[in-house]
C-alpha cells in the first residue's frame, strides 16, 4: 500500500471517528469483517452481530423515532431480509435495508436522499448509531 493511500485512510478513519459516536465505526480496506462501515452509491453499508428479526425491528422504531413518514407499500420483509422505507422533511428518501448473513449477522444498508452530500452521509451516520443503540 503506498504513503498516499495509508494516508488517506488514516483521515477518512479520523473523519468518521469525529463525526460519530455511540456506536463504533470503522473505516476498513477489503476483507472488512463486520463492524466496517463503507460508502457505496451513496449508501452506508455495514454489517453488524445482530439478527435479521433485531435489525428489522430497529430500523423501523428509528424511522419512528426519527419522525419519517414509512412508506408501506415500499417496505417489506423476508427470512432473508427487508427493507423500510420512508420520507425525511425534505422530502428525501430514507431506506434501510437489512440482509442476513448469519444466523447472528446482518447487513446494514443506510441511504438519504439521492445524492452523497455531507449532510446525507451525516444522516446515514446518525441512523446507523440509533440503530446501534436498539441492539
Amino acid at each position: 500500500m503506498s504513503r498516499l493511500s495509508v494516508g488517506i485512510l488514516v483521515a477518512a478513519l479520523g473523519v468518521t471517528v469525529m463525526t460519530t459516536s455511540g456506536c463504533l465505526l470503522f473505516v476498513a480496506g477489503a476483507g472488512a469483517g463486520v463492524g466496517a462501515v463503507a460508502y457505496y452509491d451513496n449508501e452506508l453499508v455495514t454489517s453488524r452481530e445482530v439478527t435479521l428479526e433485531r435489525a428489522w425491528d430497529a430500523a423501523n422504531a428509528v424511522m419512528v423515532e426519527m419522525e419519517y413518514t414509512i412508506t408501506p407499500s415500499e417496505s417489506q420483509k423476508d427470512a432473508t431480509g427487508g427493507i423500510v422505507q420512508g420520507r425525511n422533511a425534505s422530502n428525501q428518501i430514507v431506506r434501510i435495508k437489512v440482509t442476513r448473513l448469519t444466523e447472528k449477522t446482518t447487513e446494514i444498508r443506510i441511504r438519504v436522499g439521492a445524492f452523497a452530500t455531507t449532510a446525507d452521509q451525516r444522516a446515514e451516520n446518525l441512523l446507523l448509531e440509533k440503530l446501534c443503540k436498539r441492539f
